[in-house]
């Protein structure tokens, strides 16, 4: 894949210096999506995520996205993930205040 083709997207899964990248290991190449890191209501369900898994965001008593896909996992109570950017925003504010849930798909 040629360099320029890999500028402004994220990865999608761990990558080691050096490693070979695929477009299959970078996030798609769209201007409306943005990436939001979002604490977990529930440690417990960072253990069920994978990169690629698909999911919906809730806080309280609503759906503040829909079909989110996960970007990256850490320490167990963060979860990155890539949605549109309403909704990125969406979710930040709302993440600010309080952790989040996320329901699979």
């Amino acid at each position: 894949m040629p360099v320029e083709r890999a500028i402004g997207r994220a990865l999608v899964s761990p990558a080691r210096a050096g490693e070979p990248l695929t477009d299959l290991r970078l996030s798609a190449e769209n201007p409306d999506t943005a990436s939001v890191a979002v604490r977990l209501g529930d440690p417990a369900v960072a253990g069920l995520l994978r990169t690629g898994a698909r999911v919906d965001v809730v806080a309280q008593d609503r759906v503040l996205a829909e079909s989110a896909s996960v970007v990256a996992v850490r320490d167990g109570e963060v979860a990155v993930l890539n949605l549109d950017r309403a909704a990125a925003t969406r979710v930040a504010s709302e993440s600010l205040a309080q952790p989040v849930a996320l329901t699979l798909r």
